[in-house]
């Protein structure tokens, strides 16, 4: 796949290193919420010292993804079915607002961008690649916020999908899902073309609703 870096630049230091990896690690479900981050393994993983595993361990914490017991050190947040369906109602918010202002601001190149994230995704489907998976769904949902949205709106709808990435990326990871996914980017992005907003908000919440379901299920069968 021609995936662009997540950044354009690479990581310099052992602690850039270590919140890349770490964030990756957490996004993609490579540690499940409630699982515990021993700091000397993933030092040792990453042949870099404890200390800046600690200080990216610090970041993740502010950014709400890991928390930190007294008892148990580092765990990867997990969040209660009222605390998704809470990440779920703000999402609505926010990217509802983004999406309605994106509408009739994107261009040409903006949709061949969609167009483009939308076949990167099924090739990430094809090849069984979660995090590519997860790195083109984002990109075209993007494409949408960032024309729609501030900076700041940006970056809150970003917060706000982080917190819930753990948890999508098992629904993402599930094949029963991928040909409706990509077809409902398809419709989404068909609708803005035309400049329907109301078509364009309706679409994209039953879009975040389906994986929301499917969410709330998986977590059902295991506490059952």
């Amino acid at each position: 796949m021609n995936r662009q870096p997540r950044s354009v630049r690479r990581p310099q230091t052992a602690q850039e290193v270590a919140l890349v990896e770490l964030r990756e690690l957490i996004l993609t479900g490579g540690v499940r919420p409630g699982e515990q981050l021993i700091q000397d393994a993933i030092a040792n993983q990453l042949a870099i010292s404890r200390v800046p595993v600690r200080e990216a361990l610090k970041i993740l914490e502010g950014e709400g993804l890991v928390t930190y017991s007294p008892h148990h050190g580092y765990i990867v947040t997990k969040l209660t079915r009222e605390e998704i369906l809470e990440v779920y109602r703000i999402r609505d918010l926010l990217e509802d607002e983004a999406a309605a202002k994106a509408v009739g601001r994107l261009t040409e190149d903006d949709f061949a961008a969609m167009a483009q994230a939308n076949e990167q995704l099924s090739e990430a489907y094809a090849s069984g690649n979660l995090t590519d998976i997860l790195w083109a769904n984002r990109e075209f949902h993007y494409i949408l916020f960032r024309r729609g949205g501030t900076e700041r709106l940006s970056k809150l709808i970003r917060i706000v999908w982080d917190s819930i990435e753990p948890y999508r990326s098992r629904y993402f990871a599930d094949t029963e899902h991928h040909a409706r996914q990509t077809a409902e980017h398809l419709a989404i992005m068909e609708a803005a073309r035309a400049g329907d907003v109301e078509q364009v908000l309706a679409l994209s919440r039953a879009h975040r609703h389906q994986a929301l379901a499917a969410i709330q299920e998986l977590l059902a069968d295991e506490s059952g």
